[in-house]
């Protein structure tokens, strides 16, 4: 596992971070869980809202070998990118990579992984997410323009 819970940075540019960062006691990397949906909506020529609903618990299941976690019963968390510039996607569902943000569209450029135990902090402003490697799935936007939030979802809530 790379890191377990993104960086101070990556958390300012999501809205509802704290609420997720006060429950699990950082936001999750993903890295073990589940991308389970994938919506996307178009809202312009150039633009589109993209939610993704992250099933946490293979996460949960790999971070407590390292870190303690506090203890939570929720496993659903949405992301969503609202008016993003475009989505690549290379069957991306069920993948369990982590979530990374990039401040580079450059497809080499976005595996930003590093070898020692330190995190790489990637400056802002962003202009991409990926999840897993640079092949799975890409968002890019323009952080002055893209509104990004996230959100629990309740199991029940949740209709497959």
């Amino acid at each position: 596992m790379h890191k377990i819970f993104l960086n101070k940075p990556e958390c300012e540019i999501i809205n509802g971070a704290e609420k997720i960062v006060e429950l699990f006691g950082g936001f999750p990397s993903m890295e073990g869980g589940e991308l389970l949906d994938i919506r996307v909506q178009k809202c312009g020529e150039h633009c589109s809202t993209v939610s993704l609903l992250f099933d946490i618990t293979g996460w949960k299941n790999n971070a407590m070998y390292y870190k303690k976690l506090k203890d939570f019963s929720e496993t659903l968390i949405c992301l969503t990118f609202n008016n993003c510039r475009d989505v690549f996607m290379q069957s991306p569902l069920g993948i369990s990579g982590e979530i990374k943000f990039s401040n580079s569209a450059d497809r080499g450029r976005m595996y930003q992984d590093d070898t020692t135990d330190t995190v790489p902090v990637i400056e802002r402003p962003y202009c991409a997410f990926y999840i897993r490697d640079a092949s799975c799935l890409i968002i890019e936007f323009f952080e002055n323009e893209c509104t990004i939030s996230a959100e629990i979802v309740k199991q029940s809530d949740y209709r497959y």
